[in-house]
């Protein structure tokens, strides 16, 4: 059987599109979280750790191109779980309806701005099922099913954080999951009869009679481990448990290797919103001024004198 997003889904558009280069675009560094992040290793396993894979219900996009909305749901899920102990699901049709491109499909960048300026969204109040069903592409085109209380909700996720891109080798991107709790890596796919299985192959050619055209796609990529002997990163697929062990595949170092990651985004988080900068003065006319930016602090002192 020709195991894959076709297989699986139904009439399945793909879901991915490659963002132009912009010099607009922040390289991801690990001096950002230096402070918060602890010194990572690779570490062998058996599968995601538990913990993770109780907390992230695995999703199912139906129908629809709504793969990047589905991983930066997983994605706003679980930093909210981690700084804000609000473990509850987040909506990736709050985030997908927003940026779509008709027909099926959105950019990384688009789905991080949403969820930067809006938050992310709970699923409760923006459903991402169609009468409790996986949905259609025209279901997850709506933006007018979100509700003013949706988005009061979703103001309620916003705090000091950015987006960042990482090299896309298997070593910056691992470290980058690891002190950012995860990354949305964007990637290339074919119809080449793995994509059921824990770990899927990157592109190759097809037998022949087999379409094998690539496809992109996003995914959440959650937890690096050694899995089998190789590196790489388990990653929770938005069709359904279907897939992988109950839903979770392992994208390993084959992928890296063979250039079939095109893609690769951090959000860069701090809980705390960003305040104006905040000024005192004192009686010998000294003056201070604290200036903030995300995982750093500096403090100004000037003196100013009479006449």
């Amino acid at each position: 059987m020709n195991n894959n997003p076709i297989d699986i889904i139904g009439s399945h558009p793909a879901g991915a599109n490659t963002r132009r280069p912009d010099p607009r675009d922040y390289p991801y560094s690990p001096l950002e979280v230096a402070e918060a992040a602890a010194p990572f290793s690779w570490q062998e396993g058996n599968g995601p750790d538990p913990a993770l894979a109780s907390l992230l219900t695995i999703k199912n996009q139906g129908q629809s191109g709504s793969c990047g909305g589905q991983a930066f749901s997983y994605y706003g899920q679980r930093l909210r779980s981690v700084y804000a102990s609000d473990p509850i699901q987040r909506s990736a049709k709050y985030l997908y309806s927003q940026v779509y491109v008709p027909g099926g499909g959105s950019a990384d960048r688009d789905l991080a701005t949403i969820a930067i300026k809006q938050g992310f969204g709970l699923e409760s109040d923006t459903p991402s099922y169609q009468g409790g069903q996986p949905p259609s592409e025209a279901f997850m085109e709506r933006p007018q099913d979100i509700t003013a209380h949706a988005r009061i909700g979703a103001a309620k996720d916003q705090a000091s954080f950015a987006y960042a891109f990482p090299t896309i080798d298997l070593e910056s991107v691992a470290q980058a999951a690891s002190a950012c709790y995860g990354l949305v890596l964007g990637i290339h796919g074919s119809n080449n009869a793995t994509w059921l299985s824990t770990e899927p192959k990157p592109p190759s050619y097809a037998p022949p009679g087999v379409t094998n055209m690539p496809w992109n796609h996003y995914m959440y990529g959650a937890q690096p481990q050694i899995y089998n002997g190789k590196k790489g990163l388990w990653c929770p697929q938005s069709w359904g448990t279907v897939a992988g062990i109950n839903g979770w595949q392992f994208i390993n170092e084959d992928y890296f290797n063979a250039g079939a990651i095109w893609g690769a985004i951090v959000l860069i988080y701090n809980p705390a919103p960003v305040q104006p900068p905040q000024h005192t003065f004192n009686t010998d006319r000294n003056v201070s001024t604290t200036l903030r930016h995300p995982g750093s602090e500096f403090k100004l002192r000037f003196s100013t004198s009479e006449g």
